[in-house]
């Protein structure tokens, strides 16, 4: 299955149905309907105060682990820059937006992550 890395807090938002656009700077042509979410090792920009306004702990948010899969729905290319809240970041014109739909967790299992787009084996992958 295709995987891609999302630092912690931001992983477990996603999975939650809070963030469902992640930001990319590319778009792919998924080989699956679903792409795999691995937990990177380290934690996101403002991961404490993200954490403190959704009430999260760091049990919560388990790293350098498979978490979950999404469906990637469809890919926004914006024209300016703006906030957006489903993405709770800062959006520009050369990023795209992964929407992402049908959130499903799966049993943690340690994964090196990669930068970009990497394969994780459907075997490794148990949907909870």
């Amino acid at each position: 299955m295709d995987a891609i890395c999302i630092r912690q807090p931001y992983a477990e938002l996603v999975l939650r149905g809070i963030k469902p656009h992640e930001i990319r700077g590319w778009r792919f042509d998924p080989h699956d309907d679903r792409i795999l979410i691995v937990a990177s090792s380290q934690w996101g920009y403002g991961w404490r105060e993200v954490m403190h306004e959704y009430g999260l702990t760091p049990a919560d948010c388990p790293r350098g682990v498979m978490v979950g899969t999404v469906e990637v729905s469809e890919f926004l290319s914006p024209t300016k820059s703006y906030y957006d809240p489903k993405a709770l970041c800062d959006v520009d014109a050369s990023v795209y937006q992964w929407v992402t739909a049908q959130p499903r967790r799966v049993i943690p299992r340690a994964v090196k992550g990669k930068l970009n787009l990497f394969h994780v084996d459907d075997a490794l992958i148990v949907h909870r």
